[in-house]
């Protein structure tokens, strides 16, 4: 098993947060030992459900302390590569650049 890899995991909603751990199982299986943080964006009030606002609410609440950025955005009906697209353009916008997984059932 490899060294443990740090990650940030952000959903849509609350109910998206199993998502996490199929995410953290899959990496496993693959030997690789991903623990997912799962911040709870109320500690810093109404943070805004965009990508974007929950990406940088991610990196204060963690503290940056994370090596990459899972993300889960539902396709509906903006399409597969719409999402992948802005999930990569908002992770662009942390301060520091990390790798990113886009997870678009």
């Amino acid at each position: 098993m490899s060294a443990p890899i740090d990650g940030l995991f952000v959903a849509e909603g609350s109910s998206d947060m199993p998502i996490a751990d199929i995410v953290e199982r899959l990496f496993f299986e693959r030997g690789l030992d991903l623990r997912l943080r799962k911040p709870d964006f109320g500690r810093l009030g109404k943070v805004p459900k965009d990508l974007k606002s929950r990406l940088n609410a991610g990196e204060i609440l963690t503290a940056g302390a994370f090596d990459l950025v899972v993300v889960h955005r539902d396709a509906d009906n903006a399409g597969t590569q719409a999402r992948r697209n802005e999930i990569t353009d908002a992770a662009r916008m942390l301060p520091t650049l990390r790798q990113v997984v886009p997870v678009v059932p």
